[in-house]
């Protein structure tokens, strides 16, 4: 479910053609994201940032996009209930140039 909820996010996260490759590459930043019991992102907050403004800002304000129209994350699979309602740390960044510049 963890990896399910990284490409959940990080296909949310738009940097691509914001930063040149070479930018970008080594850039990543970690988020904390309060999961709510109905499956939506409660809060959150960058405690790792990149130190690239470009790149910070456009993390910031996705997880604010996500936050504010009240999207439901994919529903945990059925041995996993217990990750509702609990804060989760992701990763953002981009290795993949192609899906990127």
């Amino acid at each position: 479910y963890r990896a399910q909820l990284d490409a959940w996010f990080s296909a949310r996260f738009h940097i691509r053609g914001r930063l040149p490759w070479s930018e970008l590459e080594p850039l990543k930043a970690a988020a904390v994201v309060s999961i709510t019991e109905d499956r939506r992102v409660g809060s959150f907050s960058i405690v790792s940032p990149s130190g690239n403004p470009t790149f910070d800002a456009q993390l910031t304000q996705d997880l604010t996009n996500i936050q504010s129209s009240g999207v439901e994350l994919p529903p945990p699979p059925p041995a996993y209930p217990d990750v509702l309602g609990k804060t989760q740390r992701f990763l953002f960044r981009c290795n993949r140039r192609a899906a990127c510049e």
